[in-house]
């Protein structure tokens, strides 16, 4: 019998208990951004240190923080064998509305293909994928044939604000071969993926003061500035009708390189069956681009919510002397958090008029992340995904931004590899977050078929 037919009467052996320790781990209110809840992230992160212990790992650390605590654990088979990083978060969003959801969004449940649950898919059921290779591969071997090295974070839903201490202090330490992370979908049920880029991120609130106070509209209206009437003519001015940024040198050195285009041509979904998923009544976006090209590889500015002025039932006829807006940025290869925002500012301080009292409170930031697709560790994953799965999976991009991956490329030398569990209607952030059980049983194997490949040298 060899390695992937014994792995998989393992996995066939064990799945219920695999999922019933899932559920266990789902049902954990470790909701990062609610204070309240920092008991729950405590008890989940000690559940997780409990799991490593069980798996015989040399080291297992929770690493207390300002914030959450993070979790380290480390299994030493033999210095000169390859070593394996992992990465996942056991934060979770709220799971308002709580009316909105068909069952108890910290109690799991099953259909014929789904378990449902908040954070079932980001992250706790994709990174438990590997927790159950493990195990697959220590019940099948009686050892883990390569080094590993997990980090589990429970702040990557608030931005990962000390896992970035952590990594600098201990980056010799934490030098791996070939670093994991499955927190992203795949293209689609059928068609397996790999992430080889992610969009970098800029967030800011800017407030402006037009007066020192509110004023009636009778007495005052036609000649005092209205703070929501130059927000909004801001806001309405910063790009065109198009989509396309004004702001000066926003879109410097940024392009979409020439050897992913052919990849681009052979993704789906197209523009009518995007438009048709997401729930949009049109498309819109930069002039001679396709909505994948503007979702995974152009720059983006979008404006969250303005606040000023009187928001009751009824009208208050004020003029508003204070007004806000929440924008975020999306970054492509070449942008630099800090170098978009210093455009920004001067951007502000040529375009709102004289007089006009502005503060900018800039928030979290991020680097965009590039991978080769030549990469040799994808070839690997590339491999053991169609040797599990079937079919080859197609490298592509993605919109969103993981904070903390670019940080780690840079400060350890080493490429994130991106493996996409999860699916684009798992409905993550949102009620009934799911997650595709075919995916969670091939994932194990995929995982157990690639360590196989390290191990071998292939």
């Amino acid at each position: 019998m060899n390695h992937s037919t014994k792995h998989k009467t393992c996995l066939d052996k064990n799945w219920k208990s695999y999922i019933g320790e899932l559920s266990k781990y789902v049902s954990f209110k470790s909701i990062s951004s609610e204070p309240s809840k920092q008991s729950e992230c405590i008890k989940c992160a000690d559940f997780l240190c409990n799991t490593l212990k069980s798996l015989n790992f040399n080291t297992v650390e929770r690493v207390d923080t300002p914030g959450l605590p993070i979790i380290y654990g480390h299994y030493l088979a033999d210095k000169n064998r390859p070593t394996l990083m992992i990465y996942g978060h056991y934060d979770v969003q709220p799971a308002d509305p709580l009316n909105e959801w068909d069952s108890a969004p910290f109690n799991t449940r099953m259909d014929d293909e789904y378990i449902y649950g908040r954070g079932v898919s980001d992250n706790k059921g994709q990174f438990w994928t590997y927790i159950m290779a493990l195990r697959t591969i220590m019940e099948t071997e009686g050892r883990l044939p390569l080094n590993i090295k997990l980090i589990i974070e429970g702040e990557e839903e608030i931005g990962s604000h000390h896992l970035f201490e952590f990594i600098d202090k201990r980056s010799e330490e934490l030098k791996s071969d070939i670093f994991l992370i499955s927190d992203n979908p795949m293209l689609s049920k059928n068609q397996p993926s790999i992430c080889t880029s992610l969009r970098g991120i800029a967030c800011f609130e800017l407030s402006i003061q037009t007066s020192q106070t509110d004023l009636h509209s009778g007495l005052h209206g036609g000649a005092v500035p209205n703070a929501l009437d130059v927000l909004s003519r801001f806001c309405s001015e910063i790009k065109d009708k198009y989509g396309a940024i004004r702001i000066p040198d926003f879109y410097e050195n940024v392009s979409i390189p020439e050897h992913i285009k052919p990849d681009i041509k052979n993704t789906l979904p197209t523009d009518n069956d995007y438009l048709k998923n997401c729930g949009s009544y049109y498309l819109e976006g930069e002039f001679g681009y396709s909505s994948i090209e503007q979702r995974w590889y152009r720059p983006t500015l979008e404006i969250h919510g303005i606040t000023g002025g009187f928001t009751g039932p009824g009208i208050k006829t004020v003029i508003p002397s204070k007004a806000s807006v929440k924008i975020s940025m999306r970054l492509v290869k070449n942008q630099h958090p800090k170098a978009i925002m210093a455009r920004v500012k001067k951007y502000i301080k040529s375009t709102l008029p004289q007089g006009v009292l502005w503060s900018i409170n800039e928030h979290h930031g991020a680097l965009p992340l590039a991978i080769n697709k030549d990469h040799i560790n994808i070839q690997r994953l590339s491999n053991s995904i169609q040797a599990i799965m079937g079919t080859l999976p197609i490298c592509h991009g993605e919109g969103g931004s993981i904070p903390i991956l670019a940080h780690f490329q840079n400060a350890l030398q080493i490429d994130p590899i991106l493996f996409g569990l999860g699916l684009p209607d798992d409905n993550i952030h949102a009620p009934n977050e799911r997650f595709l059980l075919k995916n969670a049983y091939n994932g194990v194997l995929v995982i157990c078929h690639l360590i196989e490949q390290i191990n071998n040298g292939t």
